[in-house]
């Protein structure tokens, strides 16, 4: 195996362990929900939903909007996580900005914000400025403390920690839902009449509808 190959499976088993083990700082307590941004796993008798999305995904669009948040009303002792995907490089600053705001707790309603303003027209969120100037715009955020923020090592960390999930799962596709870090559900699993949230439902409750297997 080539050298360049084994430093960076090195570097993503690193990374994974730092999104599984808490670390001495850390004052989350076990039946806690974890802290804002925070990726790691917690053990315990909570059920763990982790969503991936793109901001340049319409479907991921469409699933928040019309089905997460509706489910969110009814699920929240679930650790629900979202999780923004680089696939595609426009959405950087974005996903960052995502990070930043989660951090800051300005979650959800920034999120949506830029969400509903890449949809319109990416161009609109597509550099750090436009990013930092819409917390301002859409949460009245002080833009000089969200820019320090959005600089940071601790933003940068929840980039790296989202990569390393990414990668370490397999995901390929958005939107796509990694159930308690056993089991990735996406559209490809849904069947004429079911919503995506459907088949995120029934694998919490046990498992699939007779007759299912993903």
């Amino acid at each position: 195996m080539k050298p360049v190959r084994l430093v960076f499976l090195a570097l993503l088993a690193l990374l994974l362990t730092a999104c599984a083990t808490p670390s001495a700082q850390d004052t989350t307590t076990s039946g806690t929900q974890a802290q804002p941004g925070d990726y790691r796993f917690h053990d315990t008798d909570r059920d763990e939903v982790m969503v991936f999305f793109g901001y340049q995904c319409g479907p991921c669009h469409a699933f928040y909007e019309q089905q997460l948040t509706h489910w969110l009303d009814d699920n929240s002792e679930t650790v629900t996580l979202l999780v923004p995907v680089l696939f595609d490089p426009s959405v950087e600053a974005a996903a960052r900005g995502f990070h930043t705001a989660q951090l800051m707790g300005a979650n959800p309603d920034f999120h949506r914000s830029v969400f509903a303003a890449y949809q319109a027209d990416p161009a609109r969120v597509a550099s750090d400025e436009q990013v930092i100037a819409m917390a301002a715009s859409c949460c009245d955020l002080d833009q000089e403390a969200f820019r320090d923020m959005y600089h940071s090592e601790a933003v940068q960390q929840r980039m790296d920690q989202a990569e390393a999930l990414i990668y370490g799962h397999g995901i390929q596709a958005t939107p796509a839902v990694l159930i308690n870090r056993e089991q990735v559900v996406t559209p490809n699993d849904v069947r004429p009449g079911e919503f995506l949230i459907d088949v995120v439902d029934a694998v919490l409750q046990g498992g699939l509808p007779p007759g299912r297997a993903i």
